[in-house]
């Protein structure tokens, strides 16, 4: 009873179909058929189950079959994949208060499907992991009868759009690793031999070399991979020169700016890597679908407050915990003799302390008025710190808090 429901109500679903209708109707379209597609949510295999029914009634009917390919054209003809695939899932904002204002004008204000932009169509559709999980749960055959079903010329000659698609935003994702690799920022952090090589300066370089030679006519598959082991190989030298950066941070202090700007530009690095498995691995059909499961989970995390505030948090986490570590490693010991010296200076610092906090009773038993017993007791305090600095005797209750960021630090 419950497949007859979903194929009564696909039926109607078809019925709708109109490629020459306006913009935000055909999208509205699209977004009810993914819907449909997931039906209840009961499970991911369900959800791609009825993809199978879709594909079984759609192609049951020529007249219905030809008006998808004419919608799907008109689709392909509004909108641009390739930024889709570039550009989304990074946050365009490094600033963390421009970026939490346009989350939560995000989940206040509706989307609207009347849009040329791929990646807010793309949130409006597909977006949260159950569709993370049923695009992942798509058979080779399904994937093959899609791709069959929805497969367009480009306009470059013996090229499908989706290649061509996926050409366009190789060169668009890599032209934003080079620009951030370029950043002064970076470049000037960068060690000295990552900045003599200069892995950044041929890199569109060889994404053209790959694109020359997948367009090719004939396409001759030996330079197709030579041109694509280039590119990784760079793209590799590219994220060795970045994490160089490390060390400088290490040496000279964390900026929580930077940190986003190196994961970034290793996540950028990552998006050429699947884009291009996309267009050359042996089952180019799979990486496409994962590619897209990725794609899907990742809209979910781009709209959530709450992601933003963790990664926010690990970034000024590990700013506080190198900084910590660095001024801590003096609390450290590593061998007996130290750790009889620390012990004999823990103990110093202990008996001023303890002076101190008497003193402090003493000075409440004067019953000064509450803001000169404040002013009296800060300055004891402060002297007894300044007397335990010049005596270079220390205060055992630091040693935990400064030994934790420390390990924290070797372990990376």
């Amino acid at each position: 009873m419950a497949r007859a429901a979903a194929g009564a109500s696909l039926t109607r679903l078809l019925e709708t179909l109109d490629p020459q209708a306006p913009l935000a109707q055909r999208h509205l379209w699209l977004i009810a058929v993914l819907d449909w597609v997931r039906g209840d949510r009961a499970s991911p295999q369900a959800a791609a189950s009825r993809v199978t029914l879709l594909l079984d009634a759609v192609q049951a009917r020529p007249d219905v079959q030809l008006k998808l390919q004419q919608w799907w054209l008109a689709l392909t003809g509004t909108v641009d994949a390739s930024t889709l695939l570039a550009d989304f899932g990074f946050a365009p904002r490094t600033a963390f208060m421009s970026e939490l204002a346009a989350r939560l004008r995000h989940k206040l204000l509706p989307g609207t499907p009347e849009t040329n932009d791929a990646s807010e169509l793309f949130s409006l559709a597909v977006g949260g992991s159950f569709d993370a999980q049923w695009l992942a749960a798509l058979d080779d055959v399904t994937l093959r009868r899609l791709a069959a079903l929805f497969t367009a010329p480009s306009p470059v000659p013996g090229l499908t759009l989706w290649q061509r698609e996926l050409l366009e935003a190789i060169n668009f994702c890599a032209g934003q690793i080079r620009a951030t690799g370029f950043a002064a920022e970076l470049r000037q952090r960068m060690s000295a031999p990552a900045r003599q090589t200069q892995p950044f300066h041929d890199l569109a370089a060889d994404v053209e070399a790959l694109r020359a030679a997948f367009v090719a006519t004939p396409r001759e598959p030996q330079e197709v991979e030579a041109a694509a082991t280039r590119l990784r190989e760079r793209l590799d030298a590219c994220r060795q020169a970045a994490n160089s950066v490390y060390a400088h941070l290490e040496e000279h202090g964390i900026s929580v700016g930077l940190v986003f700007m190196l994961r970034q530009l290793r996540e950028r690095v990552l998006r050429v890597r699947e884009l291009m498995d996309c267009l050359l691995s042996a089952t180019p059909l799979t990486a496409t679908a994962r590619l897209l499961s990725r794609l899907a989970g990742t809209s979910e995390e781009r709209r959530s407050l709450r992601a933003l505030f963790a990664s926010n948090s690990s970034l000024l986490a590990a700013k506080l915990a190198e900084r910590s570590a660095e001024t801590g490693e003096h609390y450290i010991t590593r061998t007996p003799a130290e750790y009889r010296s620390m012990l004999g200076k823990a103990a110093g610092g202990g008996a001023v302390t303890a002076l101190t906090t008497t003193a402090k009773f003493a000075l409440g038993a004067l019953g000064l008025a509450a803001f000169w017993g404040g002013f009296w007791a800060g300055a004891m305090y402060s002297a007894s710190f300044v007397l335990i600095q010049f005596l270079h005797w220390t205060l055992a209750t630091k040693q935990p808090a400064m030994t934790a960021p420390a390990m924290a630090a070797k372990l990376k």
